[in-house]
Order: structure tokens, then sequence, then C-alpha cells
């Protein structure tokens, strides 16, 4: 906090002097690290290549973000002084020389771009986006189309390119689909942001300033920017969000190896155990008195189910399951295909000390510099609005403010991606399929793959190979293949000794674009109801929270849940002959949600949305979901109904360094020790019996970053191997620990499968899901918890020396991922937005 003190940051009010937006209603403030700005000059290539260039703007939110700082981000006037220090605003300049637009920009670098017309203003956000993110849009651009190998090179570029490619659309197919779901006056207002940043190309062009030295680098010039191109990064943003399913064939060799180690019987009781349907203890956003959600349709029917395909050779799924490896581990080079985790928390004016509803946002992406947002500020006669938005998409906020509401978007991980095993015609299995007993010829294309040497040091780590299969530089042809009724061919398998085809069934299939109008309509809407009804053109799962001007506070969940057929197991692959074919999708008004509720307030950290749902082929909702840290304290505040946004930041900041496991897990530990006798384990016991949870850390003497309680060292020594005694030897090395892993790397402070399934076992009859596999292989509980404890005691003991109250291990920390020429010192990591906003409004009489 000092550093925020020194640097005189204003922590969410208005700074002295400011002039508001006159229509205003919504006050707070904002934090983005690192910094709005990625632009490094071509001027200062070599500079920014020896790690010596860092422009202001760039990292500047680093610290104002480490010290649960916020920014203000009332909205400006064309004339108006935003303050004082980093708040004032600088001078007006018109883009291109435009007299109909103008750019004013903060000592942050944030841009408020005012237009005469829509169209001005949106040419002015394309404008003021291509100033500081133009070399990020271009790597999300060639991302998206599966042209990275051309655009930066190397081999695992190249084999990216070449699987994104068979799922991918042509140009006419993107076109149309922006036709489909987009008027004229739409499309009108995205042409308009893509001739703003096309200007600045030009510009650049001629002004070695203005063009990024990342350019300069791999010895290109940029693109200029087309529709087919940001229907592109459209798509790609729209399958980031929803793309962590589509796992049946894993799921299917997961089963299939318990079989061979555990037989029948058991292997269905541990993959229950792993991949259950739902859990009556789960934590939900919709509170109980929101009612039930139930999910229509069939797909839980069981292992044995008619319509459930299983592959005869394991081998043959793992390769093509691997080609979903392929495109994630490329993506995480990027910031995408991560497990996203936002947090939200709406609460009602009912609850609050002023009467205002308070809503936290917290979006929760990968770190990177520049920053995965963009942060912007526009007016114009139909959009007031302020906020974050993806370099590239579009001129809309997707997560920010207007004159009469705030809202955030959290991922809402509803299931919408299931495989299909689609039968080949024996006689002509390269070009043919069978649908209800009739042989139907595949779609398909012919598409090229381009690749270059790799340019290193400018996105992610560099890679094994920068050759294109071992060339300098090369093209490919990739085949693409389609079953019209489903959707792309990924692969193909033997079922039963027949010739099946691989084939993802996306709800959001060919309709990824249409992602982008609710945003511009929450952007103009002026009503709840105009809010709500956007929604309905969402196709993707996403969990949208809200306040407004009217004291409305609450959540929706938006998604398009496939209802699939009787007789399927939505963990495992469907036969795709036409028997098992979904049955359409659920309405949005059947989805969950909950608006003004009796309790006061929602919080989602990605949990389930709603009692009823359930957890499709991935998810483990249960009775242990970081949601609870959540929901516990704005539940007490609740009860003494005079919340502030200082106790709502309070909570977001307490929740960010708790291991929310300890809450579950101390208690079974001392329960299952009885009085010390003075030793070691004794000592180590008292550090985590007094412990409170928090995960801070500061710097020892030598300048590390380590854990302020050595309980935080001996907890999570203790959960390795409590979590390897209960697990490993049921899950099998390669599923626990290895290739196949079910679970993310072991961090702590995070939320994974096996810390869900391991406090099942523990409970026993106890627990709101009971395991059904005997995992502890008839051990006594308490036996093993304490083995766990006294071995981790002794790992730490060998490692430290000395006391248990000097086992300070490292911290995990927080890295900066380049995204082009710009570096960003690490921090210790807390579990928060990437982008936060903290937003209260003021009650207005009544518009309906």
């Amino acid at each position: 906090m000092l550093a925020v003190l020194a640097l005189g940051i204003s922590l969410g009010a208005p700074s002295a002097g400011a002039q508001q937006h006159p229509d205003d209603t919504v006050s707070g403030g904002n934090v983005m690290p690192p910094g709005n700005t990625g632009h490094v000059p071509s001027t200062e290539l070599v500079t920014a290549l020896n790690g010596e260039y860092h422009p202001e703007n760039a990292s500047d939110q680093r610290d104002l973000y480490v010290d649960w700082g916020r920014k203000d981000w009332s909205f400006a006037t064309p004339t108006s002084s935003g303050g004082t220090g980093k708040d004032a605003i600088g001078p007006a300049y018109h883009p291109a020389d435009r007299e109909d637009v103008s750019v004013r920009r903060d000592g942050w670098g944030v841009p408020r771009i005012f237009g005469e017309s829509d169209e001005a203003a949106q040419f002015g956000v394309g404008y003021a986006m291509a100033e500081d993110r133009l070399f990020q849009a271009d790597v999300f651009r060639h991302v998206a189309r599966g042209e990275m190998a051309e655009f930066l090179g190397g081999q695992e570029w190249y084999d990216y390119d070449r699987e994104w490619r068979k799922e991918f659309y042509t140009d006419a197919e993107l076109l149309t689909m922006l036709n489909r779901f987009y008027d004229e006056r739409e499309i009108g207002l995205l042409q308009a942001y893509l001739d703003g940043i096309n200007a600045y190309i030009d510009e650049a062009l001629r002004d070695p300033e203005k063009l990024p030295a990342e350019y300069a680098a791999l010895q290109i010039v940029p693109e200029k920017w087309e529709l087919r191109h940001s229907a592109a990064v459209f798509v790609l943003q729209a399958r980031d969000s929803v793309e962590s399913f589509g796992k049946e064939l894993f799921n299917a060799a997961f089963l299939s190896d318990l079989e061979q180690r555990l037989g029948r019987a058991d292997a269905e009781r541990v993959f229950g155990d792993v991949r259950f349907y739902r859990d009556p203890g789960a934590y939900t956003t919709a509170p109980r008195s929101a009612g039930r959600f139930p999910y229509e349709g069939g797909g839980f029917d069981g292992l044995d189910a008619p319509g459930v395909a299983m592959p005869d050779n394991d081998e043959a799924a793992a390769t093509v399951a691997q080609r979903d490896t392929v495109i994630r581990d490329a993506l995480k080079q990027v910031g995408l295909a991560r497990k996203q985790a936002s947090n939200a928390i709406a609460v009602s004016g009912k609850k609050t000390a002023d009467g205002r509803p308070i809503l936290l946002g917290g979006p929760q992406l990968a770190y990177l510099a520049p920053g995965i947002f963009w942060e912007f500020e526009v007016h114009s006669p139909n959009q007031d609005a302020r906020g974050v938005g993806f370099a590239g998409t579009a001129g809309t906020v997707l997560i920010g403010k207007s004159p009469t509401h705030s809202w955030s978007i959290t991922y809402g991980y509803t299931d919408q991606v299931d495989t299909f095993l689609v039968p080949l015609d024996p006689a002509r299995p390269d070009t043919h399929y069978l649908r209800d007993g009739q042989s139907k010829p595949l779609e398909g294309y012919t598409s090229t793959v381009r690749c270059r040497t790799y340019t290193p040091g400018l996105i992610g780590s560099d890679p094994e190979s920068a050759t294109c299969d071992g060339l300098p530089a090369g093209q490919s042809d990739v085949e693409v293949e389609r079953v019209p009724e489903y959707g792309p061919v990924i692969g193909r398998v033997d079922v039963d000794g027949a010739p099946h085809a691989v084939v993802k069934v996306r709800a959001h299939w060919k309709r990824e674009i249409a992602n982008g109008k609710p945003f511009l309509a929450f952007n103009q809407a002026t009503t709840m109801a105009e809010f709500r009804e956007a929604q309905r053109h969402f196709t993707i799962s996403l969990n949208v929270n809200y306040v407004d001007d009217q004291g409305n506070a609450g959540f929706w969940h938006v998604a398009k849940p496939p209802i699939r057929a009787d007789g399927t197991d939505v963990r495992l692959p469907t036969i795709g002959d036409g028997r098992f074919d979904w049955q359409g999708t659920m309405a949005l008004d059947d989805v969950p949600h909950a608006i003004n509720p009796a309790q006061g307030f929602t919080a989602n950290w990605n949990n389930q949305p709603g009692r009823g749902w359930h957890n499709g082929d991935q998810n483990y909702w249960g009775d242990l979901q970081r949601v609870e840290m959540l929901s516990r304290r704005m539940a007490e505040l609740a009860k003494r109904g005079d919340i502030t946004r200082d106790d709502v930041w309070r909570v977001n900041r307490e929740a960010a360094f708790e291991d929310g496991r300890w809450h579950d897990f101390v208690p079974l530990l001392e329960q299952a020790y009885a009085d010390g006798d003075g030793s070691t384990v004794d000592a180590a016991l008292a550090r985590v019996r007094a412990w409170d949870g928090q995960r801070t850390a500061s710097q020892d003497a030598e300048g590390t970053w380590v854990y302020d309680d050595a309980a935080t060292t001996i907890f999570d020594a203790w959960m390795r191997q409590l979590q390897r005694r209960a697990l490993a030897d049921d899950l099998g090395e390669e599923y626990y620990d290895g290739a196949r892993r079910l679970g993310p790397e072991f961090a702590p402070a995070y939320y994974h499968l096996y810390s869900t399934v391991l406090l099942k076992i523990l409970l026993g009859e106890r627990a709101p899901l009971r395991a059904e596999h005997d995992w502890l292989n008839g051990a006594d509980r308490d036996s093993v918890i304490r083995e766990a404890f006294d071995a981790a005691v002794a790992e730490l003991e060998q490692e430290y020396g000395g006391a248990p109250e000097s086992w300070r291990g490292p911290a995990v920390m927080t890295t900066y991922q380049s995204l082009g020429l710009l570096s960003v010192a690490p921090h210790p990591f807390a579990n928060r937005g990437t982008y936060n906003q903290l937003a209260a409004v003021d009650v207005q009489g009544s518009r309906e």
C-alpha cells in the first residue's frame, strides 16, 4: 500500500476536480495489469531486444494491482480535466485528421474516444487500439486463421495451423456467418472499426515511430484488416471459452485403462467417483430460493448405454486426442486455451450501507505483456461505455459499465461440445459415411498451410524446432473433412472392428460470430429488459453478472445447452448414426439465473450455476469449490446489511490469498491426532492449527519471495502426500501424474479434481456425494491422514532443518508471458482477476 500512497494513486473515488459525464450513475474504479499499451516503436528494436525498453504505460498498473489499488474510471467529457496526477486527461487529437472523432488519454494511457456519429467513434476505437496493440491484434488474427507458421514460423505453429484448419471455416463461411447474425448497421460499425486500424497502418508504414518493432524483427509489414479477419478472431475468442469440453475420447481411454488394471466393477466405481454427473452438495450461484433448474434430456444413462461408442484401440483414440494437445500447447503461447477461473459478486442495494448496488468483476485469464485485455472509453450518439475488450474483435466493451449499469463476465462451463463417432461406409471409408443406414459422401476441401523459419524471442517460449518439417520453409495441404449433420472430422478410430470418423459436435458450430452482438447491446442498453434480451444471441456458455440504476443485482447463466438423446452418457463418445443425435438446445429462460435474490447477493467463481445442472464430461463441481470463499464472507456481511465497496474489495483480497482447501481439510487433520507429545510433528501440527489459510508472501533476506507462514508449506506437503496415498494406485501413474494427467499441474491455491475427490473419500458417509470406490484399501481414514502428515513433516525436516516455524517455502509467482518485445517483473500470485473492476450504481427513478 505504501507504493500506492507514494504515487498518489486513487483507490476508485473520483479525483478532486474531476468533471463527471452528466449521465454517469456508475462510480468506482478498476485496475488492469500490467498496463494499457503494448507499443514498441521500430526505432527502439535494438533497445527492446536487449530488454532495455520500458514504456511507462506498459507496466504502470502492475504495482497498483499488487498493492490492491484501483484507478478512477469516471466517464470523461470532451473538455473534462479528469483530476490530477495520472488521472489527468490530456489534450485531444484527431485520428487520421478526422474532425468528427477525437481521442484523449489520461496518464494511464487509457483512451477516451468521442465520435459525432457511432461510425466515427468506432473508427476512433480501431485507431486507438492499433496505437496500443496493433501487433497483439495481428497475433490473434493469425492464430485465429491458422496462419501462425507463415507469420512467426517454426514447427510448433506449423503443426498447430494444420490441426486448427481441420475445424475452422473458409473466408466465405466467415462472411456468411457475419451477414447471418449482424444487420447492415452493425456490420458498418465493425467496418468503421477496421477502417480505423487500417488508417493507423497507413501512417505506421510511413512513420517508424508508429510501426511496432515486432514487424521489423519479423522483417514483414502489417497487412490491412478485412471483415473476414475480425470474424476469425471472434471465432477464436468464442471457442476459447468453451473448448475445454469435448474430451469424451480421453475419458474413454481412461475408463479402458481402469478396466485393464482394476477390472470392470472397480473401474466403474473409480470412473464414477472421478467423473460424476452432479453433486447435491455443490455450491451454486443461484441460491436455493431461486428454485431448481433441471437439465433437460438424456446423457445420464451410464457406461453401458446403447448410444455409447467405445473405440477398440486406446492408442488410436490417444492419437486423435493428441491433436487437442497440439492446439492447446500452441494457444497457451499467446495466453489462450487455459482453464479460466473468473469471479464476480453482485450485491443488492437493500444490503448496502448507502442503498447502491455493488458489482465486483474479476475475469481471470492469462498474464501477458501486454495484457490480454485492452481498456478504453467510448462516447457516441448510441454508445457510452468504458471497460475492456480484446484487440482485433470490435469496438465494444466486453466487461465494464454504461451510464446506467455495470456488468462482468465469467466463463460458464456448461458442456456444449460432444464427441460423436460416425460409422464410415466399409466399402468407401475414405469418402463416405453411414447415416440412417444410407451411404452419404463426406464434405470437404483442401487448405494450404505455409511455414517459415521461426523468429525467436517474440512470443512465449521458443520451440524445439525452428524449421518446418526439417526445412527452412515449406507448405503442405490439409484435407478438411466434414459430416454435414455434425461438423468437422478430426480423426478415425475403429468401433467393434468397423471404421468410424471422430467428429466434435458443437452447439456453437457456425454460430461463434454471433457472440459479439450481445456485447454491442450491453453497451447501448438502457433497461434490464434490453440487457436481458441481448443475451439471447449468445451461443457460448458464460455467466453475466449485473447491477443497474434501478437497484437490480444478480446474474444470468447463458448457454446453448444441448438436449441429449436418451440412451447416451455425456461423459463418453456417442454413436453418430442418426439414432442418438441432440434433440435441440434448452431455452434460455430455463437456464439458471437469479436477479434480486432474497439473500441479497450472488457470487460466482465458475461454479455450478444452479441446482439441477450437471458436470458434463470434464467438470467437477462439488462441495469443494473456490466460490465458497466468496459466499461464506458475503453471507456474513449480508446479515449485517450495511455492505460497502471496501467490504467487497476486502472479500476479494482475502479470498485471493486463501487456500480454500484449508477450510475443509484442517478439521480432518485435527480429528486424526490425539494430544500432542512435543515432537516435531506436534510442532508442525500446531502451526497448521493456528493458520488462517492465508497464503501471503514476502521477501526474505536474500530477496526470495517466500510464504509468510510456514503452515502454508506444511499444508502443501501434507496434501501432496495425502493425495498420492489415496489416489495414485487406483488412478494409475499415467493418469495421476503422467502424460495423461487428469488434473492440472499441482499448484497451491488452485482447486482441481484431486482435492475434490479426496474430500469425498475422507468425509465418507458425511459427503453429500459419497465415494463408491474403496480408495483407502480398507485402511482407517485417520491413520492414512497421520501417515501422510508424518511423511510430509519428515520430508520438510530433511529439506529445511530447524523448527517447523522456519519452513517458509518459495511462493508461487505470477509471471507475465511476453507477446512481443515487452517484459514485466513477476510478483507473488494472488487468485484474483487479471482485470478487476468495482462499481456502485446510484439508484434513479424508474424508466420502465
